[in-house]
């Protein structure tokens, strides 16, 4: 029996249908491993989202540091820090200041700290025993001045000094201010500690070099 033309196209038709069958098989491994490699590339990049939008959350804001350039009253140039308010212990309720000066170009600054109505209680006190990052550094007193105010009637009226004590910052001590994440120290009886915002500006003032 002669085969027709409509069992001859048929025949054709699936031979060809069986000879592409491979190659489809082929194209979808292929197009199912790229899949896969798509699918691990967008689940990193997801994760690495997450970790990056995570440390967005928890960074601080940078805290503003602020350093000034005068002239003093012999016409020099100095830098100096915004004076600024100290948390303090044992001071009584007097009110303490701290600022740090220093000239462009010195190795060493000046840390100052004003009081206001303390009584002259730093008079006889000769070191600052300063703490930076938990490391404890003991300086000399380099200046002491007192402005006498007294306050009351009578014979007894009650002495309400303001007080300024200086020390000399010198390279060590300076360069470990400049990567101090924490200041604090004591003074005779009084202890203290530095704000974030103040310390930020200390350490500006302790890197600066133009």
């Amino acid at each position: 029996m002669q085969p027709t033309a409509r069992t001859l196209r048929h025949l054709v038709f699936t031979a060809a249908l069986l000879g592409a069958l491979p190659a489809q098989a082929d194209d979808l491994q292929t197009l199912e491993a790229e899949n896969a490699t798509l699918r691990a590339r967008i689940e990193r990049l997801e994760r690495e989202n997450a970790e990056l939008r995570g440390v967005v959350r928890t960074a601080e804001p940078p805290v503003p540091a602020r350093v000034a350039e005068r002239k003093t009253e012999d016409g020099q140039t100095i830098w100096t820090t915004e004076q600024a308010r100290i948390d303090t212990t044992g001071g009584g309720r007097a009110a303490h200041y701290l600022r740090l000066e220093r000239a462009p170009g010195s190795p060493e600054a000046t840390l100052w700290i004003r009081t206001e109505f303390s009584g002259g209680i730093y008079r006889h006190t000769d070191r600052l025993e300063l703490r930076l990052d938990g490391a404890e550094h003991s300086l000399p007193i380099a200046s002491y001045n007192a402005t006498r105010i007294t306050t009351g009637v009578g014979p007894r009226p009650q002495r309400r000094d303001h007080e300024i004590v200086s020390v000399t910052l010198t390279p060590p001590v300076l360069a470990a201010l400049a990567q101090a994440a924490t200041m604090g120290g004591r003074l005779g009886r009084m202890s203290f500690t530095v704000p974030t915002d103040a310390l930020a500006s200390l350490r500006a003032l302790a890197r600066k070099t133009s």
